[in-house]
């Protein structure tokens, strides 16, 4: 196997690229920082509903079946691996995106003996009838808190009215009735179709070194076997919206908004679309940031609150933007968001504010480096997840333009595919 050292003299930072004999990609970040920090993701998420097995036949599963897989794999025979990293003196954890699943820790000893239980998620699952039906009942009340939060039951509905096909429209823990249908056969079924090290990649920061970190991978994985990658199917989701506005009444003081603008990114590669999602966060910067005339208005008001927010998701294969808040007047919010996006179409952006929040990206992105779990995480594993290099992204935020925010602005701000959603008080 090739060490190949990445160097990036700009930021005078260097990282391991390694593909290991299993297929298991390894990235090795070395740096002094005081912590150790490694994060094992795969390209298993919410949105995975099913797959193709070795034989081309669909295997369907149960909405949630990610989520659930992440709870149980920390139980091993015979104990469990929060137990084990406790031990060691390490701070481990777990999360389920809609397009992944990743399992990290964090440790100042220890490493290696940290590294080795973290390889044991991907190479030894062990499920039971009985830890199952436990987890069930888990993993229900989990279901159960989200419903009483109003946040999160907003944003779902807003998802559920963005998309007709796309499996956005499903909570990622699923719900009652769909986690009822998950077995210990079900686990089994999608770790081994996703827990493949040809779709999975180690990320590590800290001060090691790539051989050190790669014996313990070989030893980690010796004489494991492992499945091809499942294939997966991809929904062929119309640009319009199912439902354009979406109400529920909960226990809350205020009625909450979410606005979402539906984007299409079909045809994008994944390097355009980091583009098309760095000139969108540029653009959002220039209209709507809490340092802008928009914010302040709005705040001054009383027509927003401080936790106003806004912000550009792209996941696997779908992207939209979204606004959120709380508002005593959220149609006439939404109103001004949508009067401001149209004169900013009609006038343009400013020059003076693009190369502001240019600068403020870039100055952002450059601390990430102070953090091992930053690096780790979203400086190099999420480049992974986006198919493109970690040390990509200042080109990218450099090579951006005033046109191309004036683009995203047109092409995705300006978008009529909308849905509204409000949580009003009972």
């Amino acid at each position: 196997m090739e060490l190949c050292r990445i160097n990036n003299d700009w930021l005078g930072e260097s990282y391991y690229d390694i593909t290991h004999k299993s297929g298991l990609r390894i990235f090795v970040f070395p740096k002094k920082l005081t912590t150790f920090y490694a994060v094992l993701g795969t390209r298993f998420g919410g949105i995975d509903h099913s797959f193709l097995d070795e034989n081309g036949k669909k295997i369907e599963l149960p909405v949630g079946t990610a989520h659930f897989l992440e709870h149980k794999l920390f139980d091993r025979k015979g104990g469990n691996s929060d137990e084990t990293f406790s031990y060691l003196g390490a701070e481990a954890n777990a999360y389920t995106s809609y397009s992944t699943t990743r399992y990290l820790f964090s440790t100042t000893e220890n490493f290696h003996e940290c590294l080795t239980e973290l390889m044991r998620f991907m190479t030894e699952p062990y499920f039971t009838k009985k830890s199952v039906k436990k987890e069930q009942g888990i993993i229900g009340q989990e279901i159960k808190m989200y419903a009483d939060n109003p946040y999160a039951v907003g944003n779902e509905n807003m998802l559920r009215g963005l998309y007709r096909k796309c499996n956005l429209r499903d909570t990622i823990c699923g719900s009652i009735e769909s986690i009822s249908q998950i077995t210990d056969k079900t686990l089994y079924a999608a770790h081994r179709a996703f827990y493949t090290p040809e779709n999975m990649a180690l990320s590590v920061c800290g001060n090691v070194t790539p051989e050190a970190v790669l014996e313990t991978v070989d030893r980690a994985l010796e004489g494991k076997s492992f499945a091809p990658a499942a294939r997966k199917e991809k929904a062929d989701e119309p640009a319009e919206v199912a439902s354009a506005y979406i109400e529920q009444k909960m226990r809350v003081a205020r009625p909450i908004f979410f606005l979402g603008i539906k984007d299409k990114v079909d045809g994008l590669t994944m390097i355009e679309r980091r583009r098309r999602s760095c000139a969108m966060t540029l653009t959002n910067n220039m209209l709507f940031s809490s340092s802008g005339e928009f914010y302040n208005r709005l705040l001054s008001e009383k027509l927003i609150s401080p936790g106003f927010s806004f912000g550009y998701t792209s996941t696997r294969d779908n992207a939209y933007e979204s606004f959120s808040g709380e508002t005593d007047q959220p149609e006439r919010v939404v109103e001004l968001i949508r009067e401001k996006i149209s004169s900013a179409r009609r006038e343009g952006l400013s020059r003076e504010d693009f190369e502001r929040c240019r600068r403020v990206m870039l100055s952002g992105y450059i601390r990430l480096f102070d953090s091992s779990e930053e690096i780790a995480d979203d400086v190099v594993l999420n480049s992974w997840f986006s198919n493109c290099a970690p040390f990509s992204t200042p080109d990218i935020i450099n090579g951006a333009t005033l046109e191309s925010c004036e683009q995203v602005l047109h092409e995705v701000l300006g978008n009529e595919n909308q849905t509204l959603s409000i949580i009003k008080p009972l």
